[in-house]
């Protein structure tokens, strides 16, 4: 269960990754953790895998279309 008491408000926000260096940093992470496992490709992850404390897979990913 989550730490936060179920009234907490909760305000999502939608932004342009180009207007936040932040968003681009795990824009590009997510990029390369999805290369690994859906094409088997290491390259990116491997810029910053020493960085990377755990992984657990959880539901492997079929397909992305």
């Amino acid at each position: 269960m989550g730490k936060d008491p179920i009234n907490t408000k909760l305000f999502i926000t939608h932004e342009h990754s180009q207007n936040s260096h932040g968003l681009q940093v795990v824009d590009m992470f997510c990029y390369g953790v999805m290369r690994k496992y859906a094409l088997e490709d290491e390259g990116w992850f491997d810029v910053y895998k020493s960085k990377v404390k755990e992984i657990k897979k959880v539901n492997p990913v079929k397909s992305f279309s």
